[in-house]
């Protein structure tokens, strides 16, 4: 097999030696058995890759920036994993139109960051975005903090490159906002997890930034103040909230313990509220009357409003804090990534209170993360929590795909043969089963 890719690829774009990197996941849990990491730089590079490969029935893993937290980041059931890292090119930047095309490679925040020099945003933010890449995204359909404003990857997707199983290419880059010309290819391989094709380029509908940005930290007592705060920031708030974040009282304690006082005092429930506008002055008048209202009526126990940019970056800083507090306990963490309703979440935590939880998230999205940190391992943990979520008919995986981690648990929700549906599928785009196999399904 070693002979076949000199064939194809520069001797630098072979990797032999030296791969402990990519065959370890984020979270230390899963590990792969990948002997060689191919770098291709180009769409042409991946189409020999998987056309010689499928020739051969050779199984091959695609790896993004390894941030993934399901497994499916490294090479389970493969010998050979392509990088791309090095399909890291921004190929062109409309900022009339707020549309950027470029590798699938790219880092987010580099992305994020280049069209903010042009006043623009890119719609999806996450924890990882300074190493993940944005075909990793797409493969996953990641979610984030900009979900509820600007929707999912499926709307903000407006075009990409795709590698097939055998070597094809499918080129739907004309980057049209409306293209109802048939099946919506792009549509299935946002979310396939690279099991059927390999996304190489990609073009992103981008947003306007607004030059205001503010944020409010409020403290609630009970998920009835919560639900009333949802009620009455969605119907005053709606043109204004860029982002709506719960974390429960144990996440804000663990802050403390690693890092210092907080702007208010805790509570059961604790919420963030980003907000954006273009005019400051008025921005921050109907942020004072939301927060007078919401204290009037006993909507919240205790709130901060940010009076600039150093303040929000302060309380973004407790959001975005939580995995890398949960990460330095010396304990076996567990994550779960589930979509439930609001009124299910005092369920689970009362049918999980003899475990250490930690319940963080996007509630507006009812996308939350549930970390369990417990002595030891604990096999039946996850069999616990996804029975739970089943049973509160929620979702195991809100953002972060299914990979290896989850896969046994599909059954659970296959009511209408959805298994059978992706097993179809994906015998359709890869009968050779060489691409990520074992992702998803068996």
């Amino acid at each position: 097999m070693k002979s076949i890719f000199p064939k194809i690829l520069k001797s630098n774009q072979i990797i032999t030696k030296n791969i402990e990197k990519y065959n370890v996941d984020w979270m230390n849990k899963f590990h792969g058995k990948a002997q060689t990491i191919l770098l291709p730089s180009n769409t042409t590079d991946v189409s020999n890759i998987l056309k010689t490969c499928n020739s051969n029935k050779i199984p091959i893993h695609i790896q993004g920036g390894n941030t993934g937290l399901v497994g499916g980041a490294v090479a389970s059931n493969a010998e050979v994993l392509i990088s791309m890292e090095r399909l890291n090119k921004i190929k062109n930047f409309c900022d009339k139109r707020g549309v950027i095309h470029c590798q699938s490679g790219c880092i987010l925040q580099t992305l994020d960051e280049h069209v903010n020099e042009k006043g623009w945003l890119m719609p999806l933010d996450l924890g990882a975005k300074g190493s993940c890449q944005i075909g990793g995204n797409i493969a996953t359909n990641a979610g984030g903090i900009r979900f509820y404003k600007y929707g999912s990857l499926h709307q903000n997707v407006l075009g990409m490159k795709v590698v097939l199983p055998n070597g094809d290419i499918y080129n739907d880059t004309q980057g049209f906002y409306k293209n109802n010309t048939g099946y919506h290819i792009k549509n299935l391989m946002i979310g396939a997890e690279g099991t059927l094709g390999v996304v190489t380029e990609c073009q992103l509908k981008l947003q306007k930034s607004k030059p205001s940005i503010k944020g409010m930290l409020f403290s609630l007592n009970n998920l009835e103040q919560l639900s009333k705060l949802i009620e009455l920031s969605t119907n005053t708030l709606q043109d204004f909230i860029s982002a709506f974040e719960l974390m429960d009282k144990k996440s804000l304690i663990l802050h403390q313990k690693h890092f210092s006082n907080l702007p208010i005092s805790i509570g059961n429930f604790n919420v963030l509220i980003e907000t954006q506008f273009t005019d400051d002055d008025y921005h921050q008048s109907v942020l004072d009357k939301f927060f007078e209202n919401c204290m009037e009526n006993e909507l919240i126990e205790d709130g901060t409003v940010t009076n600039n940019e150093t303040q929000l970056n302060q309380l973004w800083s407790i959001r975005e804090g939580i995995t890398e507090n949960l990460s330095k306990e010396p304990k076996s963490l567990y994550k779960f990534d589930i979509s439930i309703k609001l009124n299910d979440i005092h369920t689970l935590q009362q049918k999980l209170k003899d475990y250490d939880t930690y319940f963080f998230g996007h509630v507006l999205d009812e996308n939350i993360h549930l970390n369990i940190l417990n002595d030891g391992s604990n096999d039946q943990i996850e069999n616990i929590v996804y029975n739970l979520v089943n049973e509160l008919n929620g979702s195991i995986s809100a953002e972060h795909g299914i990979g290896i981690m989850k896969k046994k648990y599909l059954h659970q929700y296959d009511t209408k043969n959805q298994i059978q549906l992706l097993k179809d599928i994906k015998k359709t785009f890869d009968p050779n089963n060489i691409l990520n196999p074992g992702l998803i399904t068996n």
